[in-house]
């Protein structure tokens, strides 16, 4: 059937033939059966061109089922490479950057991120996988020190001594940055206490994504802190429909004009449409741009662009940029994993921590906290903390977030036109304090500059561009340019 083309569902199919062709031969000899093999082998390459974007990730938008596509098609060859059939060098190439994808995209824990219709679950059997078909260290880092049943039984009891025999090497790359589908991974190190970003931006998929342009999820230290809602059930119903939605997701949603609207377990009314992304990365600093337009019930357009700045010290810095005509109300979402405590909250500041972890949560809001469903396994549930801090602005509105170590501050600082004048209210900047000296200085402009002098002065520095940070040096400040 034509669906099965772009459908997880017809990998299976073809994959399942190709396997029991290899395996079972004589039961083939017939022509039909011959041509139905021959069909499989062509229709498989077709199904994964299709299915699987340039850069590895799988359309759906959903990492369960990008695995779950993984798993057969290893599977399937793992099987006609033991029954010496030759396989396709293509198939393998594809395969490749699929594994190379979810080594990126795995938490510091080895868990993936539960992207669209998925659970948290641990990837380290997958990457043991990899490991074992194209004998790749780096997929053993991030797989297992011996590899699971699962593992030996699909690859045999032979494999398991070349696989013990395979040396173990940290991935070359600590990013991993996924233009096609528009999922961004950034992390500080491999290791199992690092610092982890996870955003998203990109093409809804099938009806296994989520409303979640914009998301971030992330880890401080190996402790997870934003997460994602995660899906609970396929069931019709008021709670399929509630985790599909933006409002389950780390995103601003403008009131009446949410970029999605779910309208069935498989369907929705509306989507918005995802425009070009744009990221930078200096000096270890993260700079991603993430945005999307969309228009309410009555077709009246609005527009979203999410900056977000990652700094190797494990700060976050998000800035939302909403513009729709009138007056409005949005609602910036945040999604505490459940074991996040909330230790101390003030009115635009929390404190918060996970085991002995602790992060600062701060909005230029007042942040109301409620609890809310999530889900991180099929069919089971728990209660999360959720923060939400909302604004009313007319035309145009600019939400500030960020996330912090205790020893970090962020203040607000005055940055002037190079005449004297002082720059626009809508002009974000920042002072970030570490450990009581200042780091950092964080600007971000949301138009361009049309009027007056070019150039833009903090104390005595002076500089240009949209997005800029000012890194404190000996000399005085490092100037960073992300955005001209």
């Amino acid at each position: 059937m034509p669906k099965y083309r772009q459908s997880n569902w017809g990998v299976l199919q073809t994959t399942s033939i190709l396997q029991n062709a290899a395996w079972f031969g004589e039961c083939f000899c017939l022509e039909e059966m011959k041509q139905i093999a021959e069909w499989a082998k062509d229709e498989l390459l077709d199904q994964l061109e299709s299915q699987i974007y340039g850069d590895g990730s799988h359309w759906e938008q959903s990492m369960m089922y990008h695995i779950e596509v993984l798993n057969s098609v290893t599977t399937m060859l793992v099987f006609r490479k033991r029954a010496g059939v030759e396989t396709s060098k293509r198939i393998e190439e594809i395969l490749y950057g699929m594994y190379d994808y979810v080594m990126h995209a795995a938490g510091p824990d080895h868990f993936q991120i539960a992207q669209g219709d998925s659970d948290v679950t641990d990837i380290r059997d997958v990457m043991t996988r990899g490991a074992m078909l194209f004998e790749e260290s780096a997929f053993k880092y991030a797989g297992y020190e011996e590899p699971d049943l699962e593992s030996i039984w699909c690859f045999g009891i032979e494999q398991k001594e070349q696989y013990l025999k395979l040396k173990s090497k940290r991935p070359e790359t600590l990013n991993g940055l996924y233009t096609d589908s528009g999922n961004f991974y950034y992390r500080s190190g491999w290791e199992i206490d690092s610092n982890y970003t996870y955003l998203h931006n990109g093409p809804l998929g099938s009806s296994h994504g989520h409303s979640e342009l914009t998301n971030i999820c992330n880890y401080y230290k190996g402790k997870a802190f934003l997460t994602d809602s995660g899906r609970y059930s396929y069931i019709e119903g008021e709670l399929r429909n509630r985790l599909k939605s933006p409002e389950a997701h780390n995103v601003s949603v403008i009131k009446g004009c949410p970029m999605g609207v779910p309208d069935g377990s498989w369907s929705y009314a509306y989507f918005a449409d995802s425009l070009n992304n744009y990221c930078k990365t200096i000096e270890e600093i993260h700079y991603a741009e993430m945005p999307y337009v969309m228009q309410n019930k009555q077709k009246e357009p609005a527009y979203c662009c999410r900056r977000a700045m990652i700094f190797p010290e494990g700060i976050w810095l998000i800035s939302d940029d909403l513009r729709m005509a009138g007056k409005q109300e949005s609602t910036m979402y945040f999604h505490l994993a459940p074991e996040v405590i909330v230790k101390e909250q003030k009115e635009r500041e929390v404190l918060l921590e996970n085991e002995d972890v602790r992060l600062i949560l701060g909005a230029e809001y007042p942040l109301e906290q409620r609890k809310e469903i999530l889900s991180r396994i099929y069919n089971e549930n728990e209660v999360h903390t959720v923060f939400q801090a909302k604004t009313n602005w007319e035309n145009e509105g600019v939400c500030t977030a960020w996330m912090h170590p205790e020893n970090a501050e962020l203040k607000d600082t005055v940055i002037i036109q190079a005449e004297g004048k002082q720059v626009d209210a809508s002009v974000m900047a920042k002072e970030v304090w570490i450990s009581g000296k200042l780091s950092y200085v964080v600007i971000m402009r949301t138009h361009e500059n049309y009027r007056g002098r070019k150039v833009f002065l903090y104390q005595n520095c002076g500089f240009y561009g949209k997005v800029v940070i000012l890194k404190k040096t000996d000399e005085g400040f490092k100037v960073l340019r992300f955005r001209a």
